[in-house]
């Protein structure tokens, strides 16, 4: 059925109604820039003059004058000598009112942490924009930023220095985990470091100074880093853990750490020290008996009786302390070396491979001529090179906590085989003779 040309005309007149409104209505996000609808906006939070190393917050604020339908998303710049994080993955929402509208925005940080000296220029961000139009349409897409530029100055009193910390609070402290004092070989310490600051990421932080001596193996844990967020301010913590093993006897100086801070509230240089420690290993020093009193008013022939008891008690304190120390040597020579074999190849069976350096050290200790030096290169001197890296291996396991580094149960277990030593001339005589 065909329609009449005047019932056509009012269809194509609905049609261009109904579209009509639609496309007049569909809005681009430039033309709500352009009206002044939407508002885009990037700054440093401070107009300071900063230096290498401290934390410049860069505000990227984003506002409109209906509401957002979406997240916003943009990618992270690249600025040439710095670190650029962000620490804070949500942003921050806020209302306000201004030139007559309410205005609804989000708050983003950008934090970067500029090496050196110079200006730096934070490039034009890309942003991907959810937003509502008029009456609710939604309108999708990209605005850029403004440009950003900070300067970074080197102080005076850090151009003589190669590492800092430039924040405003800075903590450090040491702990040992039992006596320096009285160590033999086989005993091992355990150093703890710890720093805090804040305004810095963790991985900022300078690590400890570490020393090797002959005769004391040094093993250092990988550093704890941990990174949070204490109501709006950042809070880095860095923790070393290093294990000191006593291999031979003697004085070891653990030097003193320094450790440059660049106060940013004060603008001052600081230097944070941890004092030098001494592992004592060596021989053990007795102090003096105190004098028997005298009466003053007393005779030659009292002062005679006096000192002549005084001797008695000397000797006797003495033959005391000899019969005691005695019996202490035999009870302590009691374990033999091939007991201390035995309990070397059940702590590795069991996987106790603390233990199982604890039993080598004093199997190997337990015959003084031939263990005479540390336990590494006595090793170098008398076993071949695959059993010298197995106990590498197994010390750095222990004492680094790398589980890693774990040797096989096979080379553990050649480790009990008694090495050889040289005895008289020509010959070779077995470290304990009733190993089997």
């Amino acid at each position: 059925m065909k329609l009449p040309m005047k019932h056509l005309k009012y269809l194509l007149w609905i049609a261009l109604i109904a579209i009509l409104p639609a496309s007049a209505l569909a809005q681009t996000m430039q033309q709500l820039l352009e009206e002044d609808r939407i508002r885009v906006s990037a700054r440093a939070e401070s107009n300071q003059i900063f230096v290498p190393g401290q934390q410049v917050k860069i505000i990227i604020e984003l506002a409109v004058d209906t509401w957002f339908v979406g997240g916003t998303r943009f990618a992270l710049p690249e600025v040439a000598d710095a670190v650029v994080l962000r620490r804070e993955k949500f942003a921050t929402n806020l209302t306000r009112h201004e030139d007559g509208r309410d205005w609804t925005a989000q708050q983003f940080e950008i934090t970067i942490y500029p090496q050196r000296a110079g200006e730096y220029t934070v490039v034009p961000l890309k942003l991907e924009v959810n937003v509502a139009g008029d009456r609710g349409a939604r309108v999708v897409g990209t605005l850029m930023t403004p440009v950003v530029r900070f300067n970074v100055q080197m102080p005076e009193a850090l151009e003589g220095d190669s590492a800092w910390i430039a924040t405003s609070e800075l903590d450090i402290e040491q702990s040992f985990d039992r006596s320096l004092e009285d160590l033999k070989p086989g005993d091992a310490v355990v150093r703890t470091i710890r720093m805090t600051a804040v305004d810095i990421p963790a991985m900022i932080f300078q690590g400890p100074q570490m020393v090797e001596y002959d005769g004391l193996g040094v093993y250092a844990r990988t550093p704890v880093l941990m990174d949070r967020t204490d109501r709006g301010t950042y809070r880095a913590e860095r923790t070393d853990v290093i294990t000191y093993v006593i291999e031979a006897s003697g004085q070891y100086v653990l030097p003193e750490q320094v450790f440059v801070w660049w106060n940013t509230r004060t603008g001052e240089r600081i230097e944070r020290t941890l004092p030098a420690s001494t592992l004592d290993a060596g021989m053990a020093v007795e102090a003096d008996l105190p004098e028997a009193p005298r009466e003053p008013q007393a005779s030659e022939h009292s002062r005679y009786i006096v000192m002549l008891a005084a001797t008695a008690i000397l000797v006797l304190l003495l033959w005391y302390l000899f019969v005691r120390n005695g019996v202490e040597a035999r009870q302590a020579i009691k374990v033999t070396p091939p007991d201390w074999r035995k309990r070397y190849r059940t702590a590795v069976r069991s996987g106790d491979l603390t233990a199982a350096v604890s039993a080598l050290y004093a199997w190997y200790d337990a015959d003084a001529a031939a263990f005479s030096s540390e336990l590494r290169p006595y090793f170098r001197g008398f076993r071949g090179e695959q059993d010298v890296q197995a106990l590498i291996q197994l010390l750095r396991c222990v004492f680094s906590a790398d589980q890693s580094a774990s040797p096989a149960i096979r080379e553990l277990e050649r480790l009990a085989v008694a090495p050889q030593r040289i005895g008289a001339p020509g010959a070779a005589v077995p470290l304990d003779h009733d190993l089997r």
